[in-house]
């Protein structure tokens, strides 16, 4: 049977295995589909006047993505995205990560 100082020890570094960088992190883009898909109803962002669920935050970066690509931003681009503090400028942002683009606060 291990010691207690062994038991705790042992508990000690599982939980600092959990704050230990994977090798190989997730980006963000599938990070934030990964969410979305396991459970699309939750509610992710409150603002005053609406809160959006992981699932439409997905559905509408996505749109938003295609729409910039659609306009020609690449991976790479620094894309500047002038809007107030709003669900739209995280939407934007979290499109810009999902076709590689740089946000860039102005």
């Amino acid at each position: 049977m291990p010691s207690e100082s062994t038991v705790f020890k042992n508990h000690i570094l599982e939980k600092l295995s959990v704050l230990t960088p994977s090798p190989n992190p997730p980006s963000i883009p599938s990070r934030l589909k990964d969410l979305a898909l396991s459970d699309p109803d939750r509610i992710s962002v409150i603002s005053q006047s609406e809160q959006v669920t992981r699932g439409e935050i997905h559905k509408r970066s996505n749109r938003i993505a295609h729409a910039l690509r659609a306009k020609g931003v690449r991976q790479g681009d620094f894309l500047p995205p002038t809007l107030p503090n709003s669900i739209g400028f995280l939407e934007t942002v979290f499109a810009a990560w999902k076709i590689g683009a740089i946000p860039t606060p102005v």
